[in-house]
């Protein structure tokens, strides 16, 4: 372990012991340098959650003090999060929401009313974890994880602000995931967009990835799911719904009519059969948004009549019309040009990110790209390389520790993959900035897209502010 691990390690201890007020840096610094340290963080089934499950009893269990709506899914979990969350409160309902992972700053993981929970209240819920943590350390289970950590820290921080709602979104899979220590009977679980990704964890097929997300069902509980386009999924989804005793509302993408969409997003008509709302506004770009708003909607109507919340139609247009979220194509500039960021990470994401530059008829021949190991490198490289010309490869976590630094991929291990393609020409930067500097000085009038994950996005923000740059 580093020194500046042991450090920060004895810091936190020693405010521990004799009841000193820990800074909001020093939490943030032993979350990300010293919780992923723990010899049993890595995911391993059933074994994971047994750790979550014995952490939160340590806590007395805040993960249920909340009215919850917990999401699973390949895609699109944090954009529908953010729309259930923003409907929720636009029809006066307090919400916590806990996405992953953070862009900017580690609060997006305990969002309080739409906004960052405050520095007080983000390092309050930290101390009040710590003694379970360190407690934990000599057990069969080892320290909780910085997942883990985080879930505690949002979980407790509603159960502090005694919220109506809780918004959580899975961060692997479903089943397995320490956020499904949730077990109120009244959680609503949502299923969003399915498709291949983490196989070496949930498995090679549409069907074991489909029953590992549905096991956030709660027996005897409710659901809202997008149905999938894959049958194999969709028998899947409905076994587990069986086995259960769940009621599966199934969303349909063709709920949504869309009427516009451009770079202030998309204007729609949403009708189920029995709701019908016209001309809504939603603030997110991208074609794809339409299916999450169609499962975000959905979800809080079937919310709605359970709680017996009045639905105005003129809310409901104003929450969607203010949603705002980092890193989903996100415009930015730095280095005197027009930067697209968008933490698309797989393929299934990657096209939807190309579908809608297409759609809003945006060419971007220049990308930076950083990925994790675990994804699948050749399949990235086949959506992509049809529209990039120039491909900048870099990776994030270069000269610090976090909790992703073990998971990134080697530059040169992409650029192989990359020289193989179509695409023309292919440059090679360990430092992330460098590149977004070189594929700046390169690009001539069009954007430069950042993508293939959120933690390169989130390191170059910090880094450009550091130098006064906006990015």
């Amino acid at each position: 372990m580093l020194m500046e691990n042991i450090s920060i390690e004895q810091r936190v201890s020693e405010c521990l012991k004799n009841n000193k007020h820990i800074k909001f840096d020093e939490a943030y610094r032993f979350l990300t340098q010293v919780m992923p340290a723990s010899p049993k963080e890595i995911f391993k089934h059933g074994e994971g959650i047994k750790r979550a499950k014995y952490f939160f009893d340590q806590l007395d269990n805040p993960q249920d003090a909340i009215s919850p709506i917990h999401l699973a899914g390949t895609s699109g979990k944090g954009s529908t999060a953010n729309i259930i969350t923003s409907l929720l409160l636009g029809h006066g309902a307090s919400t916590g929401t806990h996405t992953s992972p953070h862009i900017y700053d580690i609060r997006e993981r305990c969002m309080i009313n739409g906004q960052l929970c405050s520095k007080d209240i983000f390092t309050n819920s930290f101390e009040s974890i710590l003694p379970a943590v360190f407690d934990m350390t000599d057990t069969i289970y080892g320290r909780p994880t910085y997942f883990e950590a985080t879930n505690a820290i949002a979980f407790t921080a509603f159960k502090d602000a005694q919220l109506d709602y809780a918004v959580i979104e899975t961060g692997l899979g479903g089943q397995y995931d320490s956020t499904n220590t949730i077990s109120r009977t009244d959680k609503l679980s949502v299923i969003t967009s399915l498709g291949l990704d983490h196989t070496e964890i949930l498995g090679n097929s549409l069907a074991e990835i489909a029953t590992q997300k549905a096991g956030i069902f709660i027996p005897n509980g409710e659901a809202v799911v997008l149905r999938p386009d894959s049958q194999e999924a969709l028998e899947a989804i409905k076994n587990v719904a069986t086995e259960r005793n769940v009621s599966v509302v199934w969303a349909e993408p063709n709920w949504v009519k869309l009427h516009h969409s451009d770079l202030n997003g998309s204007t729609f008509t949403y009708d189920d059969g029995v709701n019908r709302f016209e001309n809504l506004h939603l603030s997110l770009i991208g074609q794809h948004q339409l299916e999450n708003v169609a499962v975000g909607i959905c979800a809080f109507l079937k919310i709605a009549v359970r709680d017996k919340i009045e639905v105005s139609r003129d809310l409901m247009n104003e929450a969607l019309s203010n949603i705002s979220m980092p890193a989903r194509f996100e415009v930015a500039n730095a280095f005197g040009k027009k930067l697209i960021l968008d933490g698309a990470h797989n393929s299934q994401k990657l096209e939807a990110f190309i579908a809608t530059m297409e759609k809003l008829k945006v060419k971007c021949p220049i990308w930076v790209l950083a990925l994790k190991k675990t994804k699948d490198t050749e399949s990235i490289i086949d959506v992509i390389s049809p529209v990039v010309e120039h491909l900048v490869v870099t990776q994030f976590f270069a000269s610090q520790d976090g909790p992703a630094t073990h998971m990134k991929m080697q530059p040169e291990d992409i650029a192989s993959v990359a020289r193989r393609s179509s695409i023309k020409h292919v440059s090679v930067f360990e430092d992330n900035l460098e590149a977004l500097q070189f594929a700046c000085s390169v690009s001539v009038d069009d954007p430069v897209v950042v993508s293939g994950s959120f933690y390169l996005i989130g390191e170059l923000h910090d880094r450009l502010a550091d130098l006064g740059i906006n990015g």
